[in-house]
């Protein structure tokens, strides 16, 4: 499920209630937290309470985005790639 359309990944149509696209890419819902930020620190390998209690977030959230980063993780880090491509040339500008 890589097609764009209207520049957004196919898979990013059927977000749950508790995941929002903003301007920064896909966050949990209600904070400026990106579920980028979650994917660095299961990569890191901390604990979900330990995430929960650095993001301030419940583990209503917590759970919601660490289902969400598992069924979609590679479309999650395609689009995280894009990203920051696109920063990084607009920085450069």
């Amino acid at each position: 499920m890589t097609s764009f359309a209207n520049g957004q990944p196919a898979f990013a149509k059927r977000l749950p209630k508790e995941i929002a696209r903003t301007e920064r890419g896909l966050a949990i819902a209600g904070t400026c937290i990106t579920l980028y930020e979650v994917m660095d620190y299961i990569k890191a390998q901390y604990p979900p309470k330990f995430i929960g209690g650095i993001l301030k977030i419940s583990d209503e959230q917590l759970n919601a985005a660490l289902l969400y980063i598992e069924a979609n993780s590679a479309e999650i880090e395609k689009e995280h790639k894009l990203i920051l491509k696109k920063l990084q040339e607009g920085n450069s500008e």
